[in-house]
């Protein structure tokens, strides 16, 4: 009998052969007190508290080898990466324009997520991981489902 293509339970949907964790965005601009969106005013306390959370998800899913992506939200300096639209968008809250500035502070991973040196890195310009960059390319590269 020809195996199943449909994912049943729990076990079989996060087999570490087909399963990835993405992180998204946890740098210092995004989530400390320090940081860009705090300064603007944002309260970034529930993202401080998720952190102790996704080290501790993160430390498991290194343990079973499951893949690792982290995606790192970049500005590049003086607007090179911001069309009009977009800059007012991201800057209608009065923050500044350039959070999480490439090569700056700001745009380090927080010092307790940050990536091993196998885990995987996708900058990107926008919200979404998949705008722009080869997060889909990446995810379609590894061998998720085998039957």
């Amino acid at each position: 009998m020809a195996k199943s293509k449909v994912l049943r339970d729990i076990k079989d949907i996060l087999d570490p052969g087909h399963t990835a964790l993405i992180v998204v965005d946890m740098q210092n601009d995004c989530c400390d007190t320090n940081g860009i969106f705090a300064k603007a005013g944002r309260d970034v306390s529930s993202l401080l508290a998720t952190v102790p959370k996704i080290k501790s998800l993160l430390e498991v899913c290194r343990k079973k080898n499951i893949f690792i992506v982290h995606l790192q939200q970049i500005t590049l300096p003086q607007g090179k990466s911001d069309e009009d639209a977009w800059l007012a968008f991201k800057t209608r809250d009065g923050k500044s324009p350039e959070y999480c500035l490439l090569g700056s502070w700001g745009a380090q991973f927080v010092k307790e997520l940050e990536p091993l040196k196998d885990e995987v890195v996708i900058q990107k310009f926008r919200p979404s991981g998949f705008h722009g960059t080869f997060l889909d390319q990446v995810l379609r590269a590894m061998v998720f489902v085998q039957f």
